[in-house]
């Protein structure tokens, strides 16, 4: 389950944007992949929480 605060941090951190062939040569020329990405979020007891994907979806509304 994931907490009110932990959605909160989730969408203050999330960093989306498209990788193309200059981030992956291997791809073809028009060719784009859009991602999200989440940093793990520091615990005050110095862990840190990683969110699985059906947290981050659930935190941004999808």
């Amino acid at each position: 389950m994931i907490t009110n605060s932990e959605k909160e941090w989730i969408k203050r951190n999330v960093i989306s944007g498209v990788a193309t062939k200059e981030d992956f040569p291997s791809m073809k020329d028009d060719e784009v992949l859009p991602f999200i990405a989440i940093p793990n979020m520091p615990l005050p007891d110095g862990t840190s929480r990683a969110f699985s994907i059906e947290e981050i979806m659930e935190a941004l509304g999808k």
